[in-house]
């Protein structure tokens, strides 16, 4: 697909365009979230809990330990049942759209229930909201992966969306439902396009897991790192805390983001070599980085180099990342070490 997705309106042509006050917008808002037991979901639904929201959760799961449902509404079911939807989405302000599959490969495995996961629930969410809180503000978590094979970098959100994998033809159908909506039945939507998010509470191990996620693992199992290829494939990523950020703010700002696309990214990209150095110093683990060839079918779907243009979002909120990558990694390994021994072992997701 070689159309470019909408652009983000000219502030000047909105009244009351402004940026709030976190403290100051959330308070009292009713939020919904979907994939609120998820990593992403759980951080943010934990930040919407601190600003005072009065926070809906639907997932599958049931929440994770970081979180506080005595404080919440959880519902743990189908993120496409439609009356569950009913039931929690009447009187929403804002909605966040996070539930979904992750996993590359794992979408050319099950790509039925990767659609259902990641085209169909998102779907049924935004026919909810048009039925029952058509004012709400609809912001759904986006892929890097619709971008495919990146023809220049860093990639802009006007780069043609050409997906190599099922993930990111879902993932692309999705927004196009969001633009859609927000066309012809008049309901906010913003989409944040994604990139590598890492932190505490990140997948270790089972399908969906990163590269990243699964180089942790290895380090808790005293496994050395395996890199596929020769290596310097280009990647940026995101601290999750930074991940949170971006959506607050497209929330706290609804007419500056109203029908918007933006890309998420790193301040810089960095080849996969390289990071599992960095991950193997800043860690002291005397393991080495071992190099193979990408498994079946798993060269067909990588995207090759990555680093997302962010300064559309940047321009218009301000919004930049604040934690550096070795910051973040330390930060990580810190966190996540009494984790890793209830961490079931998982495969490498190809990411």
């Amino acid at each position: 697909m070689s159309d470019s997705p909408p652009q983000s309106p000219s502030s000047t042509s909105q009244s009351g365009s402004t940026l709030e006050c976190p403290e100051v917008f959330f308070k009292n808002k009713r939020v919904l979230i979907t994939g609120g037991a998820g990593f992403i979901g759980s951080a943010l639904c934990s930040r919407m809990q601190a600003l005072d929201a009065r926070v809906s959760v639907v997932d599958l799961c049931p929440p994770s330990a970081c979180i506080d449902a005595r404080t919440l509404e959880w519902r743990q079911g189908d993120c496409a049942d439609p009356q569950l939807l009913a039931n929690i989405t009447l009187g929403c302000d804002v909605v966040f759209s996070l539930a979904g599959r992750c996993g590359h490969w794992q979408s050319m495995i099950d790509p039925l229930g990767d659609m259902a996961a990641n085209t169909t629930a998102p779907l049924a969410l935004l026919e909810a909201c048009r039925q029952w809180a058509p004012s709400a503000h609809v912001i759904y978590a986006g892929t890097r992966q619709v971008y495919g094979r990146s023809l220049s970098l860093p990639v802009k959100e006007c780069h043609p969306m050409a997906p190599v994998d099922m993930n990111g033809i879902h993932k692309m159908a999705s927004e196009l439902h969001h633009f859609l909506y927000h066309k012809h039945h008049a309901i906010r939507t913003t989409v944040l396009r994604l990139t590598n998010t890492y932190g505490p509470g990140m997948r270790v191990g089972g399908p969906g897991q990163t590269f990243l996620g699964e180089w942790l693992l290895r380090l808790q199992l005293g496994r050395d790192l395996v890199v596929f290829g020769k290596g310097s494939q280009l990647r940026d990523l995101n601290y999750v805390d930074d991940v949170v950020e971006a959506f607050v703010r497209v929330a706290c700002a609804p007419a500056l983001v109203d029908g918007a696309v933006f890309n998420l990214g790193g301040q810089e990209a960095i080849p996969l070599g390289e990071l599992a150095q960095l991950l193997l110093r800043i860690s002291g683990a005397d393991l080495k980085i071992r190099r193979e060839p990408f498994p079946v079918g798993l060269a067909g779907i990588d995207i090759g180099d990555y680093w997302g243009d962010f300064r559309a979002i940047e321009n218009r909120l301000g919004w930049v990342p604040q934690i550096g990558l070795e910051e973040g990694l330390r930060r990580t390994l810190e966190k996540l070490g009494a984790a890793f021994s209830k961490t079931p072992r998982g495969g490498v997701d190809g990411d």
